[in-house]
């Protein structure tokens, strides 16, 4: 399920390169069947093993539930919408859910454009 809630943008500082952070992926596990996965900065074709790699360990484990927090990042590209529709499609055939947590501004728009937030939620 995306979260659709009007809160501002809230963007990370520079990392003093001209541009913001690279990705910071946080993984966490509250319980035996769920996974959370904390997106910061920005996730863009570079980062795109790194992200099926997240998606890897958590289609094969036991899990019922994969939480992605889309809150952090200030930039994503279409290798990022790939990976969450792929991660969905692979979930789902296993019978777990993929729940999306999006209440800023870049990532909810993207996901409205592309209608992913129809396969989503």
């Amino acid at each position: 399920m995306i979260a659709m809630l009007s809160e501002p943008n809230q963007l990370h500082p520079p990392d003093g390169r001209g541009h913001d952070e690279a990705l910071s992926i946080e993984v966490r596990r509250p319980d035996g069947e769920t996974m959370v996965v904390e997106l910061r900065g920005e996730a863009d074709i570079s980062t795109a093993p790194a992200l099926r790699e997240v998606g890897n360990d958590a289609a094969a484990g036991d899990l019922r539930r994969l939480i992605v927090d889309l809150d952090g990042l200030t930039f994503l590209d279409a290798a990022t919408l790939d990976w969450l529709a792929e991660t969905h499609n692979r979930l789902s055939a296993t019978g777990a859910k993929l729940q999306v947590s999006c209440h800023t501004n870049l990532p909810r728009r993207l996901l409205t454009a592309t209608r992913l937030d129809f396969l989503l939620a």
